[in-house]
Order: C-alpha cells, then structure tokens, then sequence
C-alpha cells in the first residue's frame, strides 16, 4: 500500500504544557494534529474495503521537501539529482514518530507492530511524504 502526502514534511512536536489554575495538562502542538490529521486524510481511501493490518509491518518512507529558493541553479540540480540531500531539520526520526502515531487505527492497530523502517531524505520540486506499507508474511514451508 502506498500513501502519499503532500506538502512538506512535518516532525512530531513535543508536548507542550499549561496551567489553569491549579491544574496541569499536556497537549500536541497544533502543526502536529494538523498534519497527522492530514496522514490520516490521504491514508482513509487506501483503506477502503480493508482491515487493520495486523501482525509484523515494514515501513518505507521517502521524504521529499522543497529546494530553498535561495539556492544557485547549479546547488539546485544538483538537489535534484540527489548530489546534495537535505542534512537539516526536521529529524527523520520525529516524521517517522508523526506517521506512526496518525496510522494507529487507522492501517494497523498500533505502531507497536513496525518492525523494519527505512526512511529517507530528498530535495523535490513535489514536496511531499510518501509512504510505503507492507505486511510481512511469516511463512513455515522451506
């Protein structure tokens, strides 16, 4: 199954926290909701017609954010070609957290299940987040 988002790519923010009086409570930063609410938008119509994927997943992610305006035509190709790959913010690890968090009951019951990841960085002229998702069939016969 493959689930495409586009736009940059979003990290997981960290909880943020408040006070209303005596009270203390944590909440999501609001570019995280959106975006996972956005996962979620793109993921449903994968969905159609299917089950939660249960058991052992294999996760591909291919991140692909825009090239700074900023840049000379020739860093620019060279994004392009995959000379020059983004080695800045955002931190694969906290996409991986936003995507793994907005599935949850949405393709597989819990993230818990991910047990093979590769996650990956390119320039685009297409910014965008490209998921690719697979079961992985344990089989007896040898």
């Amino acid at each position: 199954m493959c689930i495409s988002v586009p736009g940059n790519p979003v990290p997981k923010g960290r909880p943020r926290s408040y006070r209303r009086g005596n009270t203390l409570g944590l909440y999501t930063p609001k570019e995280t909701k959106d975006y996972e609410t956005l996962i979620k938008f793109f993921a449903y119509p994968e969905m159609r017609g299917r089950g939660l994927l249960s058991g052992p997943i294999n996760l591909q992610l291919n991140l692909h954010f825009s090239i700074p305006s900023s840049w000379t035509r020739k860093k620019h190709n060279e994004a392009l070609s995959l000379i020059e790959r983004p080695t800045v913010k955002p931190d694969i690890d906290n996409v991986l957290k936003a995507w793994g968090d907005a599935l949850n009951g949405v393709v597989w019951e819990d993230d818990k299940q991910i047990v093979e990841v590769m996650v990956r960085k390119f320039y685009s002229k297409d910014p965008k987040a490209m998921a690719i998702i697979s079961q992985i069939v344990i089989s007896d016969e040898e």
